[in-house]
């Protein structure tokens, strides 16, 4: 989310595949959960952007996407075009600026 609020000047949608991370940032209490300080830097990374959508739903990219974090044994950045296993959903999905 850093690299997004320095790259990224548009609105942006953060999705997750994961509703229950979501709806721990929506929420108007303090998190108390383990995960709160991970939650709590979220957040702030989120106050960052200009515009931000947060999808409640499962969505079939952001678990793509969370898969393919599963499989790889590094860390990347897509700045141009999106990984292979989500182009085709990215493109039935919504139009997007992919950094």
């Amino acid at each position: 989310l850093k690299l997004v609020a320095e790259c990224v000047r548009s609105p942006v949608i953060l999705e997750s595949d994961c509703a229950s991370v979501i709806t721990s940032l929506t929420a108007k209490q303090d998190d108390r959960s383990r995960d709160m300080h991970i939650l709590k830097e979220i957040q702030a990374c989120v106050h960052l952007l200009s515009e931000v959508s947060k999808r409640l739903e499962v969505q079939c990219v952001a678990h793509e996407l969370a898969q393919l974090a599963k499989r790889m044994d590094y860390s990347a950045v897509w700045r141009h075009s999106a990984p292979p296993c989500v182009s085709e959903l990215l493109a039935s999905n919504c139009n997007l600026t992919i950094i």
